[in-house]
């Protein structure tokens, strides 16, 4: 999977996450996803949701 087709991936998580009636723990321990791995790609400074869009500066 190249970079961007793991930003869209990790977007798409968080997607569902936020839809979903979970706390991330449980929405994690449910779709066995390491906690810590979903912080990481959701932490701001990755900047990915205008990276998804378009619009971001990373490459």
């Amino acid at each position: 999977m190249n970079k961007q087709q793991k930003i869209k991936h990790w977007y798409n998580i968080f997607e569902h996450q936020q839809r979903s009636d979970f706390t991330i723990i449980q929405f994690c321990r449910d779709n066995n996803i390491n906690v810590s791995t979903f912080y990481g790609w959701r932490n701001p400074k990755l900047d990915i949701d205008s990276y998804y869009l378009g619009t971001s500066k990373l490459s």
